[in-house]
């Protein structure tokens, strides 16, 4: 008997008619993680292995099954994942876009901006929101004021105590606004056209402004604070702890070494990954009473 799978997302079939049955669902869950997979091999070890290309690819990788759902020429491999180029104009292209990444951060019935949005700023640009209070409804329901999900998200979280925080991820999550809770491209909400601008708070010496995912894409590959972000967050991930939140210095001094050289030097991502593993503190195991001094 075969294991229950592990969904990213449950999404209603009356909102997505592609995704009618489990079976469907299974599949194109299953196509957008290998596509991901694919992806992030490819860049890594394939391609530039430069961090730029994670945001400024212009392929993706499908299979027929998944091309149709996005809306893409079939390949032409029937279930085999293979490297597709991107349409001129396509608003696809790069981790923002990769079907896992919008898929999962999303509802059940539509996007989410704010959900999308605090994942890029918390993960991919270090700059983290603080949790919502207790006891908080996060759910947008009938008779919000707005037609398009924006509106509604506007009309919830754009004025009061709720701005100061939803100021910082939800202009963020509006440049994917043109793709809907199930990773299908959209230029009509509820009959709408779909507005993808907006704008990044607080990040640099004064709001930055764009349009549309590749806009957004373009700023964060050219963000060197992005940049030393991500060399932060595999070290997290390989060390299986915050090096800040633990006091010692050579934690603290490692992961600032290892950001700093992947930036001022462009390495190569493989590259990075193998600093992380040859940086003394990774190596040489230290006692408890070494880590209380």
């Amino acid at each position: 008997m075969e294991a229950p799978r592990a969904y990213v997302s449950t999404k209603d079939p009356m909102t997505f008619p592609a995704l009618k049955d489990a079976a469907s669902s299974a599949a194109i869950v299953d196509a957008m993680k290998a596509e991901a997979d694919a992806f992030f091999t490819n860049v890594v070890f394939d391609a530039t292995k430069k961090w730029n290309e994670l945001f400024s690819a212009n392929y993706t990788f499908v299979n027929d099954r998944l091309a149709a759902f996005y809306g893409l020429p079939k390949p032409g491999s029937g279930d085999m994942t293979v490297k597709v180029p991107l349409p001129v104009g396509s608003p696809r292209g790069g981790l923002l876009t990769l079907g896992m990444f919008l898929f999962g951060h999303a509802r059940a019935d539509q996007s989410s901006p704010t959900q999308r949005g605090h994942v890029i700023r918390a993960n991919i640009l270090c700059s983290d929101v603080p949790p919502p209070p207790p006891g908080v409804d996060a759910t947008v329901k009938p008779g919000t004021p707005g037609k398009t999900g924006r509106e509604q998200i506007e009309a919830l979280t754009g004025s009061g105590s709720c701005a100061v925080c939803h100021n910082l991820m939800n202009p963020i999550g509006y440049a994917l606004e043109g793709f809907d809770g199930a990773a299908q491209v959209r230029t009509l909400d509820h009959g709408e056209m779909v507005d993808t601008s907006g704008v990044l708070n607080e990040l640099f010496a004064q709001p930055v402004t764009f349009n549309g995912p590749r806009e957004l894409s373009t700023i964060i590959a050219g963000d060197k604070d992005a940049q030393a972000c991500l060399a932060r967050t595999y070290y997290r991930f390989v060390r299986g702890f915050d090096p800040e939140q633990t006091g010692v210095a050579s934690d603290t001094n490692a992961v600032e070494n290892l950001s700093q050289d992947f930036v001022a030097s462009n390495l190569d991502i493989p590259e990075m990954f193998v600093r992380v593993a040859m940086q003394s503190s990774f190596t040489v195991r230290r006692s408890v009473e070494a880590l209380n001094r």
